[in-house]
């Protein structure tokens, strides 16, 4: 057999075995410094890639998380362009270790459901997991993962399902027993089924307001009768038990025969990877794996079944009710292959649909009429090919599960290359795929809030409940679009400027060569930080830059101006900076307390033109008085489609709550139809005008290219240099000894998705007190999962993580449920009774166990970073935050392994009743308001002032601004009720912003 084909950057060993039992197997060494030779057959990419790649270097890219549960916050102004939490672990790590990983894929799907039963795929894949007739305690393999810094997931799709997992190399043969006993006998116990139907029916419920999941099931029954595009494949209560319990259908029976009739080692793919021999993971796998039953069953075929959309009810015009979030359109299976063109609306675009449509066909009777492009072809294939052969390592977890189920499309030679690389150029195969894209063969799905107010949505789809109406297509409007001329501001796309052709690595001075980022430039406008890249030796670079300035948090108005200007930042640049995008560059631009943060990455040949190209734009900035009002609007349906969602809605809240200053989304919700064109210019002047920048270059650069950079930056830098005082970080209040709660109802009123938060705040953190605390996250996280998710089905969505908010520690619970199901109490009662049961298990603790948790989390630490952007992050994480550490790994192993199982125990006692800095923060659902258990809830009116206690540096100059909730008391809750925001805040103390570096 072929090789499986690498990229010359990849220095893993690579094999590919079959079972006895017909399982198919790949083996990945990523045992460093051996040879390739002991018959491994392995094949470096050829012909092109060492042609235009001249450099000998070894490693890899993709991002990772470290697996770490402590979670470092911004309040990050709701991150309007960046995540919501920043998620980032507040630590450096040392380059000694790393995380095996294993994944295996079925060649079984939902289009596998039997038709009378939807869903039930994806009922097994959460059944798989509940205990083995070796293993047969519940969670015995989630525990073992959490205590050895690993965790497991798993999805269902069409026509596959995949299971995975990663964990501490020293424990992966254990994991890999565990694992493998889930296909061997799982125990699939009746006890477990209620149960984890309930689960698979949190999970649909909190897909129902995703857009996605509600067009796709609309999409489903245009399909041809019977066929299995119109199953509902997630599955819930009603098709997973009330339906069956009516037909007299036994499901558990039928669980059990779906498993026996499906679960068959010729159809699974396994991917293991780690640091040990091909030879040493041949033989686990072999052992492990071969007693997987081989039901020798030939795997069913869809792929006869095509064109399931040749249908009336696939060709016509919907329109459909939607939150307006968005929709990417399926994608392909093996009966399938769909292409969607999705176009977000400005007010004036909905009431020129037909014009819009008429663009679209426009420009693909342009590509018809040019014609196939043979060197936009190789363009593309030239930066497949690049892109490939500089590959870096990357998450190994991700990695073993794309692999798994490259293995169910592709031959070996192609499992690494299949989505990567294009081989050949097909004329007539490009020319048919155009013809194929007709008005005669075309859905249009038209989405938009505003059917609402007209009543014309006469139709429910089953499953999802959305509302739509359908009709044929206009045919004056398909003549129209069918005469159409070449619209001459439509051309093809010019050749990619971008496309970096310069890989070689820089040569740099011994002495500029350093372990941590070192400061190059430093002045009153810009400071600079440079490290070069020791680690990973490929041609790349990634820039941060950092403009700090107050003016952010100054006002509301400020703020969602700000908002504003990134996003027309985007728009200005979205068909410039396309070309850099397509050669392997990403970018981002985003938002801080203290300013706004650009990054990019990218091949270092090209990295400065993209940066200034970019930093070009922000500072020449113009806006047309129509561009602004139309991402006005824009930026409205963002904020709205954020508030709707339960735990985002919340987290603003608790920020609202707790924050000096913060402008949650619905204050800038109701305050942005105020705003004018001309207050964007003046606030985008006002911010240039007094900056301080901060930047990381690190990468393929030299120290004096990292210097340029930073003068090209000063060299734009028009205004006056920001005084050190403005630069400071906002701290947080600090909240009494005793429980409150914030309640209010969920921002889509008509939605029973709900979310409580249980915050417990600690105190400004040392590196000693950050440690155990982290330390504590890392315990509490499996059994919070699955006592409050597992045992009592509490959400779908339940976690537990230790928090670092401005410098200060503490410990949240988060359930995301149904209002139908459980109140706000029943849900704050369950947390509780949850933490005095784990103080029960802490105190049990033995020192044997407790060495294990301090090991585990060690090992997290020394887990080497597998691409420079994770390398680079962490520094950037430090000078981002001010705390300039970037020798805190070793520090916090120093402390760890010091940490006795009483230091533990004595930190937790402040997180349990009666000694508490707690505030729940809930979001209520529709039913919520009305259980038999939340007894009169009662709506109070809200006034919020913007100048609450707080930092006075902040908070001096603010206008007052005003915004209303209607918050919630439930008499039924023991805590106090917050019914003003402004007064709660005005009781408390004022934590100044802690660095977390003594």
């Amino acid at each position: 057999m072929d090789g499986v084909v690498q990229s010359e950057n990849d220095k893993r060993l690579y094999r590919v075995v079959t079972l006895e039992n017909g399982l198919t197997a790949l083996l990945i060494s990523d045992v460093e410094g051996l040879s390739k030779h002991h018959g491994e057959n392995t094949t470096a990419m050829e012909g092109e890639i060492t042609k235009n790649c001249s450099s000998d270097t070894e490693e890899d890219t993709e991002d990772d998380s470290d697996g770490s549960s402590e979670t470092s916050e911004q309040e990050g102004l709701d991150d309007v362009n960046m995540s919501d939490e920043d998620n980032i672990p507040h630590h450096t790590k040392l380059r000694s270790e790393k995380k095996s990983a294993a994944a295996l894929c079925i060649g079984v799907g939902s289009f596998y459901d039997p038709t009378e039963i939807p869903g039930m795929a994806h009922f097994l894949e959460h059944m798989v997991f509940m205990g083995s007739q070796k293993y047969p305690k519940e969670n015995d393999f989630d525990d073992f993962l959490s205590r050895h810094g690993g965790e497991s997931n798993a999805w269902t799709d069409c026509e596959r399902t995949c299971f995975y997992f990663e964990v501490e190399q020293k424990h992966f043969h254990k994991a890999l027993d565990k694992f493998a006993h889930f296909f061997i006998s799982p125990l699939l116990l009746q006890d477990s089924v209620d149960r984890e139907i309930e689960a698979v029916d949190n999970e649909f419920k909190m897909s129902i307001q995703q857009d996605s999941e509600r067009v796709n099931q609309l999409v489903a029954q245009m399909a041809k009768p019977g066929h299995p595009m119109t199953k509902f494949l997630c599955g819930n209560t009603e098709t997973l038990k009330t339906l069956p319990a009516e037909r007299g259908i036994d499901i558990y029976k039928q669980l059990k025969d779906f498993y026996l009739q499906f679960y068959s080692a010729p159809l699974m793919t396994l991917v293991v990877h780690s640091r040990e021999t091909l030879d040493t993971l041949e033989s686990w796998v072999g052992d492990i794996f071969v007693t997987i039953p081989n039901k020798k069953l030939e795997k069913k075929s869809f792929s006869h079944m095509k064109d399931p959309f040749n249908t009336q009810a696939f060709t016509k015009l919907y329109k459909e009710l939607t939150g307006g979030n968005g929709y990417g359109g399926f994608e392909h299976n093996s009966t399938w292959t769909g292409f969607s063109v999705s176009i977000v609306l400005t007010e004036s675009g909905f009431n020129h649909v037909k014009e819009v449509l008429g663009a679209i066909f426009s420009y693909i009777e342009m590509l018809r009429k040019e014609g196939p492009q043979y060197w936009l072809f190789e363009e593309d294939r030239m930066l497949g090919v690049t892109k490939f052969r500089w590959k870096e390592q990357g998450d190994v977890v991700s990695y073993v599960e794309n692999v798994s189920e490259f293995m169910q499309l592709y031959p070996p030679t192609d499992y690494l290359t299949g989505r990567c690389l294009t081989f050949e150029y097909d004329e007539q195969l490009i020319r048919d795929c155009l013809d194929e894209l007709r008005i005669d063969n075309c859905n249009v799905m038209l989405m938009s809030k505003s059917f609402e107010s007209e009543g014309i949505c006469d139709q429910t789809e089953h499953w999802y409940g959305t509302k739509y109406t359908v009709c044929d297509i206009d045919p004056e409007w398909k003549k129209t679009w069918k005469d159409l001329k070449r619209d001459p501001e439509f051309y093809l796309p010019e050749p990619n400027p971008y496309i970096a052709t310069d890989f070689n690595l820089k040569d740099v001075d011994p002495k500029d060569v350093s372990k941590h980022p070192r400061l190059v430039m430093n002045d009153s406008f810009c400071k600079v930080w440079y490290k070069k890249d020791t680690q990973f030796h490929v041609p790349k670079g990634q820039l941060f830059v950092e403009l700090k300035s107050p003016v952010l948090l100054q006002s509301v108005e400020n703020n969602t101006l700000l908002d504003l200007y990134i996003d027309l930042m985007i728009h200005n640049l979205n068909e410039t900076i396309y070309p850099a995008v397509e050669a392997g560059f990403q970018y981002t631009l985003g938002t801080e307390d203290t300013g706004l943060v650009l990054t990019i990455t990218g091949f270092s040949h090209k990295l400065a033109l993209l940066f200034d190209t970019i930093f070009t734009y922000m500072n020449e900035f113009t806006v047309t008085e129509d561009l602004f009002q139309a991402l006005q609007a824009q930026m409205k349906k963002y904020y709205y489609n954020e508030m709707i969602q339960p735990c985002r809605f919340s987290r603003m809240l608790r920020f609202k709550a707790i924050a000096p200053v913060s402008y949650p989304l619905a204050q800038r919700y109701q305050i942005i139809d105020t705003l004018t064109c001309q207050m964007l210019r003046d606030t985008v002047k006002m911010f240039m005008q007094q900056v301080f920048a901060e930047c990381l270059v690190i990468g393929n650069f030299t120290p004096e290219e990292a210097v340029e950079i930073g003068n090209s930056l000063k060299s734009k830098m028009t205004g006056c240099p920001l005084p050190k005082s403005d630069q400071k970080k906002q701290g947080l209040l600090q909240l009494q000894e005793k429980p409150v709660y914030c309640q209010v109802q969920n921002f889509n009123t008509a939605d029973d998705s709900c979310c409580l938060t249980n915050y417990y705040q600690s105190e400004p953190g040392t590196l000693y007190t950050s440690c155990v605390n982290e330390l504590l996250g890392v315990r509490i996280k499996e059994p919070c999962f699955n006592i409050l998710r597992t045992k009592h089905q509490l959400g779908y969505s339940v976690y537990a993580q230790n928090l670092i908010t401005h410098g200060i520690l503490g410990l949240a619970v988060t359930v995301e449920c149904q209002a139908t199901k459980f109140s706000m109490q029943k849900i704050d009662e369950h947390i509780e009774q949850f933490l005095q049961q784990f103080n029960r298990e802490l105190e049990e603790i033995t020192p044997e166990e407790f060495t294990t948790q301090v090991d585990s989390l060690v090992a997290v630490k020394k887990c080497e970073d597998t691409d420079l952007g994770e390398e680079a992050s962490r520094w950037w994480q430090e000078i981002l935050q001010q705390s300039y550490l970037f020798d805190r790994t070793e520090k916090e192993i120093a402390i760890l392994q010091s940490l006795t199982p009483e230091s533990l125990k004595q930190w937790y006692k402040q997180y349990l009743f009666g000694n508490q800095r707690k505030l729940s923060v809930q979001v209520v659902g529709k039913s919520g308001l009305s259980l038999p258990d939340s007894d009169e809830t009662m709506v109070t009116s809200m006034v919020v002032d913007s100048k609450a206690s707080g930092d006075k540096q902040f908070t001096q100059d603010l206008d007052k601004t005003e915004e209303v909730f209607n918050l919630l008391v439930d008499k039924n809750q023991a805590a106090n009720a917050i019914t003003n925001i402004a007064e709660f805040k005005r009781s408390l103390q004022l934590l100044p912003y802690n660095n977390i570096i003594s």
